[in-house]
């Protein structure tokens, strides 16, 4: 198992540089994150990554228990969306549907 646990890691530091915030050591991805039917505003951990569509690099640790991606919707008829990901895997796609009144996003 560990074996397989190795490269998925060396993998992922591989393709992108760490924030700028990130601690030493942390491993960093990078998650492609997307909004239906109208672009959305995106926070990673609380901090501003950008608008849909947008590729933010995220860092974790051993000792991230979650990372929490929130797409705040333009349109104030649409519905705030929250996934939260458990390390060490993230998914390549993210996508919210930001007029579902369930605030579930889909993530590959």
């Amino acid at each position: 198992m560990r074996a397989v646990a190795l490269p998925l890691v060396a993998s992922l530091a591989a393709c992108a540089h760490a924030p700028p915030d990130a601690p030493a050591g942390a491993t960093v991805g990078e998650v492609r994150i997307d909004a239906a039917p109208t672009p959305a505003w995106i926070f990673v951990d609380g901090h501003y990554v950008g608008r849909t569509p947008v590729t933010p690099r995220i860092a974790f640790t051993h000792a991230t228990p979650f990372i929490e991606v929130v797409a705040v919707p333009l349109h104030e008829t649409q519905t705030r969306q929250v996934l939260r990901i458990v390390p060490p895997s993230l998914p390549s796609d993210m996508q919210f549907f930001l007029d579902n009144q369930d605030p579930r996003a889909v993530a590959r």
